[in-house]
């Protein structure tokens, strides 16, 4: 069984490492999934053997079943998005907001080129910071930090 958690982490840590391969990276976790379903097989076979301990199905399986469920949840997590008005929203609240930036600066005689390159980039920064953690594995928001914790953990099974 050590070697099967030895396996699954590795396939969850090279999941993560090229996400930009979509295609290598579902198969990591299709594959993943399998030994999730092959170490759980082999932990209900093992808290059913005579000799296991009384106590062995309480404290091992509900492990599995939530190191499983945090799975599903980052899954879910990255592939859960606003829907569509939200960004029509954030769209149409940036035009309506460069329209009276634009009508109020164009009542001036002498526009300050400055004020005009703040607010596009205020705006284009604003809308970047909203949309980029989205996907937190490919921007500039990043979450690679939180995939120490994997590595760390596979490192202690040597």
């Amino acid at each position: 069984m050590r070697e099967l958690f030895r396996r699954y982490s590795d396939l969850r840590i090279a999941a993560y490492e090229h996400v930009r391969d979509e295609a290598g990276t579902g198969a990591k976790l299709s594959a993943a999934q399998e030994l999730q379903g092959e170490i759980w097989r082999l932990a209900v076979a093992g808290v059913r053997k005579p000799d296991a301990s009384p106590g062995a199905a309480q404290v091992l399986l509900p492990s599995l079943n939530e190191m499983f469920d945090i799975v599903t949840t980052r899954i879910t997590a990255t592939r859960n998005h606003p829907p569509l008005a939200i960004y029509l929203l954030l769209g149409v609240l940036c035009a309506v907001g460069s329209m009276l930036f634009g009508y109020s600066i164009g009542a001036s005689r002498n526009p300050n080129w400055l004020h005009r390159l703040a607010f596009a980039g205020i705006m284009a920064l604003a809308i970047y910071v909203i949309l980029d953690p989205e996907f937190p594995r490919r921007g500039l928001i990043r979450i690679d930090a939180e995939d120490t914790v994997l590595v760390e953990l596979r490192q202690s099974f040597d």
